[in-house]
């Protein structure tokens, strides 16, 4: 019985050993290849990063130079912003039309993180009421709905994540929180769980959940605001593949304004002199150019 007990300790101390070695490896290993730094440095070694906290900083602009209602910009960074609070859409729709505009974008989020706010109890509260909600969609925002391993373990500003099950959109939960942190699981999400994503034409199947999402969404709206109206904006970047017509369809039949940003800016709209510096996000050019257009086609 001795010998078994000891056996046992012995075989423990061992798994025990091999498993923290293979965490000391990979948190190496994802250092040298993502330094939190600029330069590598042996004390990374012993520092785990907590997950992000899901904020949203809340920008309101308000030049009262008129009495019809606010207006919401909701999504990304293409929404926040990148050039300065007062060189977003949301300050130059208000700047143009003289209404209450707030600015609920934030960076490296998505659809999820819209769904999470709307479904606040404070959201009403914040923004009493509300006639139009601008939505710019990237399209990298189907990709970020199935980053599972980095939203299950509330690694990112991505929590939560909705799926749908039984023709309702659902909420998981962050059940492995705790495993974020580990460098190992950091390392095998971005070098096998990402590529095996890509490789597997992941918007193939992620399109049908995205587009309930976009439904939740447009019903968490008009269940806040009864006589608001929705406005979709696809903004295409990168080599992303853009929404086909079935799903621009899709989207119309759902009561949904729609508008891809050629519409707003014209085909030139990807042109550096309508980037920011570092050639991704809009500018304010581009923020202008969109609002010019919204303006005269949706008479705001």
């Amino acid at each position: 019985m001795k010998n078994h007990k000891k056996i046992f300790i012995i075989n423990f101390i061992l798994i025990l050993v091999v498993l923290v070695s293979f965490e000391f490896i990979c948190h190496y290993i994802y250092l040298k290849k993502y330094p939190i730094g600029k330069e590598f440095k042996i004390s990374q070694l012993f520092q785990y990063y907590k997950p992000k906290v899901i904020d949203v900083n809340l920008f309101v602009y308000d030049f009262k130079s008129t009495k019809k209602r606010p207006i919401i910009t909701m999504g990304c960074s293409f929404t926040e912003g990148v050039e300065g609070s007062n060189k977003t859409f949301a300050y130059e729709l208000s700047r143009v039309t003289g209404r209450k505009t707030y600015n609920r974008g934030k960076s490296a989020s998505g659809p999820t993180f819209i769904l999470w706010q709307l479904e606040q109890k404070d959201f009403k509260k914040q923004i009493p009421d509300a006639e139009y909600v601008f939505y710019i969609f990237v399209t990298d925002h189907i990709y970020r709905i199935f980053r599972r391993i980095t939203i299950y373990s509330n690694g990112t500003i991505y929590q939560p994540l909705y799926i749908e099950r039984d023709g309702k959109v659902k909420e998981i939960k962050p059940y492995l929180k705790w495993l974020y942190p580990l460098y190992s699981v950091k390392l095998l999400h971005h070098e096998l769980y990402m590529p095996f994503l890509k490789a597997n034409n992941f918007q193939t199947y992620s399109i049908p959940v995205y587009m309930s999402m976009i439904k939740a969404m447009n019903d968490k709206i008009h269940g806040l605001y009864p006589n608001s109206k929705f406005v979709f904006i696809e903004y295409p970047v990168g080599n992303y593949k853009r929404l086909n017509a079935k799903q621009i369809q899709q989207i119309k039949d759902m009561g949904i304004i729609y508008f891809n940003v050629e519409d707003l800016i014209g085909k030139d709209f990807n042109q550096s002199k309508y980037q920011a510096d570092e050639h991704w996000h809009p500018n304010y050019l581009a923020y202008q150019k969109m609002t010019e257009a919204l303006v005269k086609k949706l008479n705001l």
